[in-house]
C-alpha cells in the first residue's frame, strides 16, 4: 500500500510451471520449460536470457539468492549469461547477524546486501539489472521475525498461518528494497517488477502440502506488479499472460529490441497482439492447465496416459472483480479436453535443438528480405 500509486497490477497473470527452477527458466528466457529440468540446467539451451540481453545493452547485472545456487542446477542455468555478480546463501556479502533457515539465509541478510549494492549502483550512476530471488516463503516457514507473527497456528498440519506470516515478512522486505531505491535517488528512473514462481498448498482443511504435481486455476494464478516511473498512478491491466511473456514485456517497456536471432515464445503484454487468441500452457509433473480466450481448461497426465477417452477436464470462465481473479466452472456440456502430450513433445524438441531452429529461422528471414515484392 505504501507504493500503490506507482503500481500496475496484472490480475490475469499465470505461472508456467508449479516448480521453482522451471518457473525461473521461463521468467528469464521467454521459453516454456520441460518437465526434466536437467534439459535446461545441466544441458545448455543457447537462448539469450534477460541477463544476456541487458548485459549486451550496457546494464550491470547482479543476482541475489537467499538459498543455494547448486540446488536443482540453478547455478548451471545461470552460468555464462552476462551476470556480473552472483551471490547465494554461501557467498552473500556482509557478516551474518542471524541464524540460518532451512533453505539458506533469513531475508534481512540478503536485504542488507541488496541495499548496499543499490547504493553502489546509484553512486556510480550505473544502469543496472538487479534480481532478487528469496528463499521465503517456503515450507517449513521457520524463523520469521516476531514482528510478523500476526497469524497464529490453528489445526495441526495446516501451515496457512505460518505461510501468511511469511508473506507479511516478504512484503516488508520488498518495500524496504523500494525504500532504498528512493533513498538513493533512483526510484523515479527505475523499473521495478514483482512476481513469483508458483502457488503453494499449505495443508488447509487437511489437504496436501507443497507443489509440483497438482494444479488449480487459483494455484496457477500468480502475482505480477510493474512499477514504471513513466506511468504514475494505480492501474489494473486485465491482459491475460504468463511467465513466458515477462522477457518481451520488459524489453518493450525499456525500448530494447528483441534479439533478431532468437525464438521467444512469449509476447509483450503491451504489444498489439497481446489480446489475440492463443494457447497458454500451465504445467506440473502431473496435472496441467491450458488458457485460451479467457478460459482455463484443466487436464491430468495420468488420465491421458491411461487412455481415458471419456475424461474431460473442468473448464473455467475467467473474470475479474477489481484486482481479484474469479474462476467459474462452466457447465459440463461446455467442458473441453486439451491434451498436453503434443505440447510436451514439441517443447522437448525445441529446447534440444534450439540453436538449429534459430539459425534456420534467421536464414529464412534473410532469404525473404532479398526477394523483392515477396
Amino acid at each position: 500500500s505504501k507504493y500503490k500509486d506507482r503500481m500496475e497490477v496484472f490480475p490475469n497473470f499465470f505461472s508456467s510451471f508449479a516448480s521453482s527452477i522451471h518457473a525461473r527458466f521461463t521468467t528469464f528466457t521467454g521459453l516454456y520449460p520441460v518437465r526434466d529440468f536437467n534439459e535446461f540446467t545441466m544441458k545448455r539451451v543457447n537462448v539469450k536470457s534477460l541477463f544476456d540481453v541487458f548485459h549486451d545493452n550496457g546494464y550491470a547485472s547482479s543476482l541475489f539468492y537467499s538459498s543455494f545456487l547448486d540446488y536443482t542446477g540453478f547455478r548451471d542455468f545461470l552460468k555464462n549469461r552476462g551476470i556480473d555478480e552472483l551471490f547465494d546463501a554461501d557467498t552473500m556479502p556482509g557478516p551474518r547477524k542471524t541464524e540460518r533457515v532451512s533453505w539458506g539465509l533469513r531475508e534481512e541478510e540478503t536485504l542488507g546486501a541488496i541495499r548496499n549494492q543499490i547504493k553502489r549502483y546509484a553512486g556510480g550512476n550505473q544502469r543496472f539489472f538487479l534480481t532478487y530471488v528469496p528463499a521465503a516463503p517456503h515450507y517449513p516457514y521457520d524463523r520469521v521475525p516476531e514482528a510478523f507473527h500476526r497469524f497464529k497456528p490453528g489445526e495441526i498440519g495446516d501451515f496457512t498461518p505460518l505461510y501468511l506470516n511469511e508473506l507479511l515478512y516478504m512484503d516488508w522486505v520488498m518495500a524496504s528494497i523500494v525504500d532504498q531505491l528512493k533513498e538513493s535517488g533512483v526510484l523515479d528512473k527505475t523499473l521495478v517488477v514483482i512476481t513469483n514462481d508458483h502457488g503453494e498448498r499449505t495443508g488447509e482443511g487437511g489437504g496436501p502440502i507443497g507443489h509440483g504435481w497438482a494444479l488449480t486455476p487459483e494455484l496457477a494464478n500468480t502475482p505480477l506488479i510493474i512499477m514504471d516511473p513513466q506511468k504514475p498512478g494505480y492501474h489494473l491491466n486485465y491482459t491475460l499472460g504468463s511467465q513466458i511473456d515477462l522477457l518481451p514485456t520488459l524489453l518493450d517497456l525499456l525500448k530494447i529490441s528483441v534479439p533478431s536471432n532468437q525464438l521467444y515464445e512469449g509476447r509483450s503484454l503491451y504489444g498489439p497482439e497481446a489480446g489475440d487468441k492463443r494457447l497458454v500452457y500451465l504445467n506440473t509433473y502431473g496435472e496441467y492447465g491450458v488458457l485460451e480466450d479467457n478460459q482455463y481448461v484443466s487436464g491430468d497426465r495420468k488420465a491421458d496416459e491411461a487412455g481415458a477417452s471419456s475424461f474431460q477436464g473442468t473448464t473455467y470462465a475467467i473474470s475479474n472483480e477489481g484486482s481479484k481473479t474469479l474462476f467459474s466452472p462452466e457447465p459440463a456440456a461446455e467442458a473441453r479436453h486439451v491434451l498436453i502430450r503434443p505440447f510436451d513433445e514439441f517443447q522437448e524438441n525445441l529446447l534440444r535443438n534450439y540453436s538449429f531452429y534459430c539459425e534456420s529461422i534467421c536464414r529464412t528471414r534473410q532469404t525473404a528480405a532479398v526477394l523483392p515484392g515477396r
